[in-house]
Order: C-alpha cells, then structure tokens, then sequence
C-alpha cells in the first residue's frame, strides 16, 4: 500500500513536469508511474488480512522468533568472547574496537529500556483485564466459584459466597457447605464427567441466615490447570415450581389424592410383592348434587378421600380417577384386598354429614389382581368387577375372578323373593388367650335358592334402599338374645351392631328391653355396638338413648376405635364398657411390629379406664400371641380356627358350665 501510495506522487509529480515543461519522456513516466500504482493496490487488497485483527493481550505480546533469538545470542556473547580473546593475546584494542564495544553496549541498553517498557506495558494490560474480569465477576448476579481437584475454593465471586453460605476466601471444600445427603452426588458428578459434559449438578446449602437454596452449577476446566470454575446460580424459587408442578401433574386438586396418570404410572412400575387394584363407584351420589348442590358434592368427595385414608394402609395407594369414581392400589393377595375393599364398603356406608345435610351414600368395589399384562388389563378386570357389583345391587364387592351374580334387587318381585328366602345369622367368635369363646358378633345373612347368599354389609345395604333397615334390626335383636340365651355357659356374651339410620333412639331402649325379656338373656350378657362415625353422625338423642339402654345393664362397646376422635373425647359423651380394634389399620401393610406398639399403647388407655379391648383382624397365629402379648383381653380374625359357626354349631361348641 505504501508503494501504490509512494506511485501516485510519482506519477503526480511527473504530470506537473509535463505542465511545466512538456516532453513525451514525462509523460511516458507518469503513466507508467499510474500503471505502478494500480498494480501495487490490487497486490496490497490481495495481501490483505480477511479478519479484523486479534489486539489481545495475548496476540500484541512480542514474538521473537528462531533466527532473531540465534542473532540476539551470537551478538551478545561475540563480544566478551572477541574481548576476551584479545586480552589473553596480549593485543590492544584500538580506537575502532572501543567505539565498536560502546556502540554495541549502548544498542543492548537501549533494547534494555525497550524490554523494560514493553513487560511494563504488558503489566498494566494484565492488570486492568483483571481488574476488568474482577468487576465483572463481582458485579453477576451468579456465583462464580474456582475449585481445586479436592474440593478446596481457591476463589469464590461475593454472589457465591452469598449462596454457599461462608465468609471470605478461607480455606473452605465445597463438601464442607453441601448438604450430607447431596455430596456423594456432588462427586459423582465431578469425578465422573469432565466439565462442561452432562447434566447441570443440583445440590442444596444452607445459605446466609441459615435458609436453605438449592443450587445449579455448570463448571468449564482449562486442560492441565487442574482447576475448575463454577458456575453457581439459585434455583429455589425454580426447583419449587417445578415441584409443585409436577405435584399438580399428579394429583387431583380437590381431594389432593393421586390421580389416574399417578395410578398408572405406579402400576407399570416393577413390584416385588403382589398387588391388587381396588375400584369404586359412589352409590347414591348424583342424588347429593341434585338435591345439595354442586359444593356439597364436592365437600363430600373430600370427606370420601378421608375415610380412605382410614381404612386402607399406609403403602396403599389411593387416587381419584374422576367424578366419583375412586381407586385403590393395595399391597397383598387378593385375599387381603378383598379385606381392604369390606373395609371400605363398611366405611362409606355411614351416613356423611354435608352442611345441613344428611347422605347415606354407599360404594360398589370391584377388585382385580395385578398380572404380567400390567395395570391396563387389571383395570378392566377391576371395572368389570365393578359393573357386576353395581348389578348385584350396590354396596358390595365383587372380585374379577368370581362369577356374576344376577341382579336380585332389581327384579320386581324382591318382596317375594325375600319371603322365598331364609334369613339367619352368623356367629364370630372372639376368643381369649386359652382358645375359649368369650363374646360372639352377630351377623345377618340372607339365603335365596337361586341368587346364592347375601351377608353384611351387602345385606345391610340391599335392607336400607329397600326401606326395611329397623325391621332387619329389630329381627337381629330378637334372633341374637334368643342364640344367647341357648347357650350353656352363661359366661360368653352375644355382641350386635347397632347400624346408622337402622333404629330410631325413641324405640331402641324399648326394644332392646322387649328382646330381653323374651329370650329371657341376662342384659349384662348382651353388648350393643356402635362406631365411630355413628356417633358422630346420627342425630343427638342417640346418645340419651344409649345410656337409657346401659343402666338396664347392657354392655356398650366402641367399634373400629383409632379412625375419629381420641378415646378420652368418646367418653366423654358416652360411658363405654369395651373397646374393639382392627391391628391391620394401626400400621402400614408388614409393619407389624409398629401396629402392636400402638396397640399396646391403647390398650394401656383402654386398662386405666377399665375397658376390654378386643383385637380384630388377626390373620397369623403369631400376631395372635403378640396381641395376647399386648393385653388384649379376646382376639378374632383368619388366624383363628371356626372363624364362623352357625348358632346350632355355637350351641354344640360351647362347654358346659362349671359347678
């Protein structure tokens, strides 16, 4: 460029000359002097760099190169060596050799002063980058943090310190301020993956004022440095977020149970043990919106959802699959979900309070097991189970794998049938530690010829829609004191259920007396049941009517204690006698040895106020003598032989009396 420059002038000056002096020889110059021009230009555009120039400190850094350092090296040792030579030949140096020597001197001084303001020039460079990257660093609003290969903060941005939680550049491992729980994953992370590859680690701190963050770090490494930079930025208020959308992803907002894409995702997970799924259907409920409305519907979904909780355990999963639609994923066989879903039945079948508003709203069960083919096939099972319980009546359970009963209910003629078919009743016995009975409960059971049997809950249910529950009621009574009164020893009790809504209080007291004094039954022998939820729901003379029946002598007993109030607030209101437990809703499914803690517990309360306790569902006979153990006074369940006796068969079992 400079040539092409240096052209032009040339050609510049010879046009003038030509002016001046006209001759073809300038003429001929100048523009051969154009023609220079134009050819340096072109080779000064080719020549050109096609990025812009690199002015790092890096890049203006001087480059001595190869052939420069050999001809910095011969100058500077030339000359003590020629010196040195002429002084061991005894030759003087002349005037020439002595300005020579001062000249070269002076030129090494001189690229002396050179260097020096060059390694002070590239000083200040370094200095104000630093200072640069510093303000940088401390003004980001990220963490910036550098980490030895042990762990060690060699240097920690104020934002970082601010998040890790320490005080100045001590001596501090990353370790030492990273959650226990989170630095075998912090290690992981670091020893496993070189920076800058894999996912960004997450890990929680207590910070400045002892909250808790949580953290990602993303982290780059200069090969051979052995050091890694941090990158540190808080992501609480993130991480929070999305907890809590994943929660809501999963959960059904109203009643906060899992929903049908949790249900599913937790049945295609890998299970060791067996499982079932349980599936119900609200009987009655669409009645609740139409008469209460919507809210009311609503209230008591989640009032549905708490009782659940009640009666299924811990490890079981419950979800809301729309509507009033419910299910249950239980650890077990079927035989123990069937347990799970009686349970259930029993539960729902209490009236449910809404407001102003009394229900009495039932559910239908349909259980399935958990095959190879996965949950899909098993909630096929489980809503045909439903379906065939829905025709069956309502309020009952039906397995996948047992066959459909015909819907009897439905039929018109259901007073004839009920007249063609022969009620009885069921004897369990509770037995003590030495194996004898010492209380028996009383359950209904309906026979017909041709749709098979009906008992419990079912019975209770198909008794109550049918508008015949207080003459089921009265009839248990009545065949339950006479059973009593056949029996020989006169040491073992009879036990009822007093159903909700079965009985009006106005007629209970009377009609207990009636029974008693028909069968001839020591009231002493008879013990009136009643639940939680019955209490708790059935309307205030209740409680007048129970105590009008317990000064005649009749025993009261509290069933399914642990599922509502504390002990202390029932008697309160009521004087009790007994107290019955089922140990499989005390504790979580195989956790046997917490639910007997809690029984021994209970029936350390049940023993200060001078209650029996009795122990329901007993399915080994080893959790048979830890009950016994715990100081239950009388047990029942599976485990137990003649679970179920008829009254004849009760009769026949019983001994005779001592003299």
């Amino acid at each position: 460029m400079i040539a092409s420059v240096t052209a032009q002038a040339t050609a510049a000056a010879c046009e003038a000359m030509a002016i001046v002096a006209p001759s073809p020889l300038w003429t001929a110059a100048s523009d051969t002097a154009v023609a220079l021009a134009l050819m340096f230009s072109a080779l000064a555009i080719h020549r050109a760099p096609l990025t812009a120039a690199d002015r790092s400190a890096r890049a203006s850094a001087p480059v001595v190169g190869a052939a420069g350092m050999s001809l910095v090296v011969v100058a500077m040792a030339g000359l003590p060596v020629a010196l040195g030579v002429a002084l061991a030949n005894d030759q003087a140096l002349s005037s020439a050799a002595e300005i020579g020597c001062g000249a070269v001197f002076a030129l090494m001084a001189f690229r002396l002063v050179l260097r020096i303001r060059e390694d002070g020039r590239m000083t200040e460079d370094l200095v104000r980058s630093e200072e640069d990257f510093r303000e940088l660093v401390e003004a980001s609003s990220d963490g910036i943090a550098i980490m030895d290969a042990r762990y060690r903060l060699l240097f920690t941005s104020p934002a970082a310190r601010t998040l890790l939680g320490i005080d100045g550049d001590g001596d501090v491992s990353l370790l030492d301020v990273v959650r226990p729980e989170d630095r075998a994953l912090v290690r992981t992370a670091t020893e496993e993956f070189p920076a800058g590859e894999g996912a960004p680690m997450h890990f929680g701190v207590v910070g400045t004022g002892g909250h808790a963050r949580e953290l990602e770090a993303t982290s780059s490494e200069r090969p051979g440095s052995g050091r890694r930079v941090l990158y540190l930025r808080d992501v609480t208020t993130r991480r929070r977020r999305e907890r809590e959308l994943e929660r809501m992803a999963y959960t059904d907002h109203l009643t906060r149970l899992a929903n049908r894409a949790m249900l599913f995702q937790e049945m295609a997970a890998d299970a060791v043990a067996e499982r079932c799924l349980l599936v119900l259907d609200m009987d009655g409920f669409k009645a609740v919106n139409d008469v209460a409305g919507h809210e009311a519907g609503d209230q008591l979904l989640v009032e549905v959802a708490r009782r659940l909780r009640t009666v299924v355990r811990d490890g079981d999963l419950i979800a809301r699959l729309g509507g009033d639609e419910f299910a249950v994923l239980a650890t077990g066989s079927m035989t123990e979900a069937e347990e799970v879903a009686a349970r259930v039945v029993a539960v729902m079948a209490m009236p449910h309070r809404v407001e102003d508003w009394t229900f009495a709203v039932g559910a239908s069960v349909g259980v399935a097991p958990i095959g190879p083919s996965g949950g899909q096939d098993a909630f096929r099972e489980a809503d045909a189970a439903l379906r065939s319980a829905k025709a069956a009546g309502k309020g009952c359970v039906r397995l996948a794998t047992a066959p459909a009963v015909p819907d009897m209910e439905a039929r018109a003629d259901f007073p004839d049938l009920v007249a063609d078919g022969v009620f009885g009743v069921r004897m369990d016995p509770f037995r003590a530690a030495d194996g004898s009975v010492g209380l028996v409960h009383v359950v209904p059971t309906f026979t017909h010829p041709t749709f098979g049997g009906v008992q419990g809950p079912e019975l209770w249910g198909y008794a109550q829609r049918q508008g015949r529950s207080e003459e089921l009621q009265t009839w248990l009574i009545s065949e339950a004191t006479m059973a009593a009164a056949r029996l020989l020893d006169e040491r073992t009790g009879i036990a009822l259920s007093l159903m909700t809504g079965s009985m009006t209080p106005e007629t209970l007291a009377a009609t207990i007396a009636d029974a008693l004094a028909a069968s001839g039954l020591a009231p002493s022998r008879l013990v009136l049941c009643v639940t939680e939820e019955t209490l708790l729901t059935s309307s205030a003379a209740l409680l007048p009517a129970l105590e009008a029946v317990r000064a005649t002598g009749v025993r009261l007993c509290l069933d399914n204690y642990g599922m509502g109030q504390s002990l202390y607030a029932q008697l309160a209101r009521l004087p009790l006698d007994l107290v019955r437990v089922d140990v499989t809703a005390l504790a979580p499914h195989d956790d046997t040895q917490r639910a007997l803690q809690i029984l021994a517990a209970i029936v350390r309360t049940t023993g200060t106020f001078g209650l029996t306790t009795i122990v329901g569902g007993v399915v080994t006979p080893e959790v048979r003598a830890a009950v016994h153990a715990a100081g239950a006074s009388l047990v029942h369940g599976r485990s137990l032989v003649e679970d179920y006796l008829t009254a004849e068969e009760l009769v026949a079992a019983a001994p005779a009396p001592t003299a």
